[in-house]
């Protein structure tokens, strides 16, 4: 149960990044090349 939960939270966290990609790439970008750097 739990484990599907965490799954289920990854993958709603994964979509949202996705979306916020979408929605603002350049401030995605910049932040995580803030992150990677």
């Amino acid at each position: 149960m739990t484990t599907t939960l965490i799954k289920s939270l990854k993958e709603k966290q994964k979509s949202l990044k996705d979306y916020l990609q979408q929605i603002r790439p350049d401030k995605y970008s910049a932040e995580k090349g803030k992150k990677t750097e």
